[in-house]
This record gives C-alpha cells, structure tokens and sequence, in this order.
C-alpha cells in the first residue's frame, strides 16, 4: 500500500511543478509584454511632447534660421575669396580680416547646425557611425542660445572695430572694407528681423495660451451651465412628478371615499327598505292575530 500512495505523490508533485513552469512563462511573458506597453507609451508620450514643443518651436528653428543660412554661404565664399585675394598692407586690415574670418566660422557653424536640424546627421567614422536626429528641441536650444550671444558679441565688436579701423583702410583695401560693411549691415538687418519674429512669436504663443486658458474656462463653465441646468431639471421634473402622484393620489382617496359614500348610502337604502318590508310583515301579522280573535 505505501508504494502506490508514494509513487501517487511523485506524480503530483511532477505536475505541480510543471504548472508552477508554466505559470513562471506567463508571468514572464506577462511581464514583458508589460515592459513593451511601457516602452511603447514612453515612446508616444515622448513624441506626442516633441509635436507641441514642434508646434511652438517649429518656427523659430527650421523657419527663422533661413535668412541668415543664406547670408551664411555669401559670406563664406565671398569673405574668402576678399579676405584671401587682398595683399597684405599697412593699414589695420588685420582687424578687419580677423572680423571677416570670425564671420566665416560662425557661418560654417550656422549652416552646420542648419543642416542637422533638417537633415540629422550620418557620419561614418573610423570605428562607428555618427547618427544623429532632432527628437527634442532641447539639445538645439542648448546650442542656440551660446551660439547666438557669441554672434551678438562678435558683430557688436565688428561694428566697433569697422567705426575704429576700417577709415584707414578705405582707399589701400576698399574691397575688404565693402566686405565688412556688408557683413555688420546683413548681420543687424538680419538680428533685427529674427528678434522681431521672436518677439511676434513669443507674443502669439502668450495669445494663444491666453486664449486656450479661456476656452477651456468657457468649456468648464458651459459644463458647469449645463450641470446646473440639469440639476435644475431634474428638480423641477421631480417637483412635477411629485404634484402628479399628490394629485394622483387626490383622484384616489376621493373616488375611494366616492366609493364608499356610494356604498353606504347603498346601505342605509337597503336597510331602510328591509327595515320598511319588516314592517309591514309585522303590521299584517297582527292584523291577522286580531282577526282571529274576533272570530273566536
């Protein structure tokens, strides 16, 4: 008897740690296809975010960059060509070079940056492969930001460096003088277009969430109206079927006493007609008893 019982137990402890197996697998696939949703909903949240980020600064990296892009490439293979075709004189040209070859590397910088936004980056390297793509308009912002005061600096001491040396220079290297004065005048127009575009921008994104603050105060305070409607509905309509069922009930109380009254008077009417036919019975029983005794 102990054999069967003991090889009984071994068989279902086999099967309960089969079950167990199986049910780690699920748990695990269960716990994977959770981290999958996870990922998933990381992923639509992150994009959904790069949208509205999209949406407000859209404009200011992919629109407003144009302009100066442009202007970019005129100064590269003009100022080189300028600033590398004048021969060295006695007038401060080294300024004005230096000022010239300043704007040339901010301008490879600015086109560079241009081009990542709209393209990305794809670079083979010597051992891996440089990729890159904008997800985020946080890493441009980081960037723009150093990048645009370092311009701001660099034309402001071009201007002053053009009002300071460029007299000197006028008659020795007019060509190079034209160059820098093209150069502070494209950058100023250039400044002055982007920061009123900014400044548009920055006043257009405050209308627009003004204005989304109050639609969403009007749509609270329509759902809020309606509510109260509702409620006062719903009160006026339970005031109308209350009334009803009073008047419901009114109808029946009256017709019941109705009923009843019609039945007492039905009563008092059977009553009073049984009350008169015994009556008479008892007037025609003595009416006999008296004629009986006078025959007697």
């Amino acid at each position: 008897m102990a054999a069967p019982m003991e090889s009984g137990g071994v068989g279902d402890s086999g099967r309960l740690e089969e079950m167990e197996a199986k049910l780690a697998e699920v748990q695990k696939a269960k716990d994977e296809a959770d981290a999958v949703a996870a990922a998933l909903d990381k992923k639509a949240a992150a994009e959904s975010a790069y949208r509205a980020h999209a949406r407000k600064l859209g404009p200011v990296f992919y629109i407003y960059p144009l302009f100066p892009a442009v202007l970019s490439m005129v100064t590269i293979f003009a100022g080189s060509v300028v600033a590398n075709s004048t021969p060295n004189i006695a007038c401060n040209q080294g300024t004005v070079k230096l000022y010239i070859f300043g704007n040339i590397v901010l301008s490879y910088i600015l086109i560079l940056f241009y081009t990542t936004l709209l393209v990305g980056i794809d670079v083979p390297m010597f051992f891996c492969r440089l990729r890159y793509t904008v997800r985020s308009f946080v890493a441009p912002t980081v960037f723009a930001i150093p990048y645009c005061l370092t311009g701001l600096v660099w034309n402001l001491l071009g201007t002053v460096w053009y009002m300071d040396h460029a007299g000197s220079c006028e008659t020795d290297a007019p060509s190079l003088v034209s160059m820098m004065l093209t150069e502070v005048i494209f950058f100023w127009i250039s400044f002055g277009a982007v920061t009123i575009l900014l400044v548009q921008r920055w006043f257009y994104n405050k209308y627009a969430d003004k204005l989304k603050r109050k639609r969403e105060h009007n749509t609270r305070l329509k759902k809020l109206r309606e509510e109260d409607e509702k409620i006062e509905f719903e009160e006026k309509q339970a005031e109308l079927d209350r009334k009803a069922e009073e008047k419901e009930k009114a109808k029946t109380t009256a017709a019941k006493k109705e009923a009843a009254a019609k039945k007492k008077a039905e009563e008092d009417e059977r009553r009073k007609k049984f009350g008169e036919s015994s009556g008479e019975e008892e007037e025609d029983g003595s009416g006999d008893g008296e004629e009986e005794e006078e025959e007697e």
